[in-house]
């Protein structure tokens, strides 16, 4: 009888990225997006998406400006990419 290898996947090094952000109005229906406090425990941040939760384009960078049309309540999101 002939003995087959089986194929497993070995976990590699890849972790999660952890995305942290704060935001706070600056002005008046404006707000500021800082996620300089996000990391990569095995690399670095590849990209940034702030979502402001109004329809609007996402927002790809580290620290972010954004003006909403309308006052309101508004669910921001930021993910990061590693």
């Amino acid at each position: 009888m002939r003995a087959f290898a089986v194929w497993q996947p070995i976990p590699g090094p890849n972790i999660a990225p952890h995305a942290y952000g704060s935001a706070k109005n600056s002005a008046s229906l404006a707000l500021f997006g800082n996620a300089s406090a996000s990391y990569d425990e095995d690399g670095t941040i590849a990209r940034y998406e702030w979502r402001w939760g109004d329809n609007t384009p996402m927002t790809p960078k580290e620290y972010a400006w954004h003006k909403y049309a309308a006052a309101g309540t508004y669910l921001v999101r930021l993910t990061v990419v590693d």
